[in-house]
């Protein structure tokens, strides 16, 4: 019977643990190139999932307009497991990460440090400026 409690005991802690790791949190980010998204891509469009207008969280993107810079790709990158960005900019200046169909969900992203871990140390909007749009889906090269 102990041995019994035990291993229920064990297996529930197991499905616990994939349970956690398989959840998506507030504030997690991952890439998107050619109809594929990944926290393990290096490059493409960035996608964070959040809360949106309806008030429940989704995955959505990042309008990348005159706030977003050098320091807001590299919190990106770093919050990926990379060291900072090499580059960044509009996805509509380039056809190389293709277009998603997700709606714009952040804006107006500052980071004061290239040293954060993750966007939610940094200061955004979920108010969307009507100029945002899939050409000013922000993307990184990490």
């Amino acid at each position: 019977m102990l041995m019994k409690m035990s291993l229920l005991s064990v297996l529930a802690s197991f499905l616990t643990l994939i349970y956690v790791a398989n959840a998506q949190g507030r504030g997690t980010v991952r890439l998107y190139s050619n109809n594929s998204t990944s926290s393990t891509l290096t490059a493409g469009i960035v996608q964070i999932y959040y809360g949106h207008s309806t008030g429940t969280n989704t995955w959505g993107n990042i309008c990348e307009d005159d706030s977003f810079g050098h320091n807001e790709a590299d919190v990106i990158c770093n919050q990926l497991g990379y060291d900072g960005a090499s580059t960044f900019g509009k996805a509509g200046s380039t056809a190389m990460y293709g277009t998603d169909s997700l709606d714009t969900i952040i804006d107006d992203v500052t980071c004061s440090d290239d040293d954060f871990l993750t966007l939610q140390q940094c200061s955004f909007d979920t108010t969307i400026s009507s100029t945002c749009g899939d050409s000013n889906d922000a993307f990184v090269v990490c």
